[in-house]
């Protein structure tokens, strides 16, 4: 391969040479860019909050329910129990260490 062929076909050396790497662009930061993100940001969130008001405020009110006497059937007795049984509230000691 002499001759024009060579220019042909590139070998190693000469890629290495050749090749021009684009350098990565670096983007640019705008302050409006990050302002108008902001300020959409708030307003969303703004406006999410007036609407749960506007929301609240027109809730309909639920109907009423009337009033009703509440009646329980229960059979009652009288106790007919000694008074021994009854519990002693005021007593300090304790009857099962008595013998």
């Amino acid at each position: 391969m002499d001759g024009p062929v060579e220019m042909l076909h590139k070998t190693s050396n000469q890629e290495a040479d050749t090749i021009n790497t684009p350098t990565p662009k670096r983007r640019r930061v705008s302050i409006f860019g990050i302002l108008f993100r902001i300020v959409l940001a708030v307003a969303i969130f703004v406006g999410a909050g007036f609407y749960a008001q506007v929301m609240i405020a027109e809730k309909p009110e639920p109907p009423k329910r009337e009033p009703r006497e509440r009646t329980f059937t229960v059979q009652s007795f009288p106790a007919n129990t000694p008074i021994i049984n009854q519990p002693d509230l005021f007593r300090r000691s304790d009857r099962r260490t008595q013998p």
